[in-house]
């Protein structure tokens, strides 16, 4: 059976090279406050300007068209297609995945990790919440999963 309908697709402008099953994030390096919320990069945990992860690219993109002052242009060539919430087959992910695992971002970007926290009032040292925009649908070993979006707040 193929994927549900009922699923929530945004398109976005991409602001590089985008391979189908990204997972990506809003580029908040855009010169342009207002290209913040349109241009999309793939996901990477350890870079601040692309941590706000969206969803998970059904689309590719080849390259970004980029203009003189180093920011993206809006390239209608350069759209597109982001499942925001709902179902998605093939998400790239880090090593293997169980059913129920939380995602979160990974170093490699992207691709999306297991969640991983401290919660058991060890007094250990603090660390960022990490942004939980994924679940597993599938124990899956070959860095491809079946997962379902969680629709992100603002």
């Amino acid at each position: 059976l193929p994927i549900s309908a009922r699923r929530q697709v945004e398109t976005f402008v991409a602001g590089e090279a985008i391979a189908v099953g990204d997972f990506v994030a809003l580029s908040f390096a855009e010169t342009a406050d207002g290209e913040k919320g349109l241009v999309v990069k793939k996901a990477k945990s350890n870079d601040t300007d692309i941590i706000c992860v969206v969803g998970v690219a059904i689309e590719a993109a080849t390259t970004a068209e980029t203009s003189s002052d180093g920011g993206t242009t809006n390239d209608r060539t350069k759209l597109i297609k982001v499942v925001t919430a709902g179902l998605v087959d093939g998400a790239n992910v880090d090593g293997s995945t169980t059913k129920g695992d939380r995602l979160t971002s990974s170093t490699t970007a992207g691709r999306a990790i297991v969640a991983t926290y401290i919660g058991d009032g060890s007094g250990a040292a603090a660390i960022d919440l990490p942004q939980i925009f994924a679940i597993a649908c599938e124990d899956d070993a070959a860095n491809k999963a079946l997962v379902y979006v969680l629709p992100q707040s603002p």
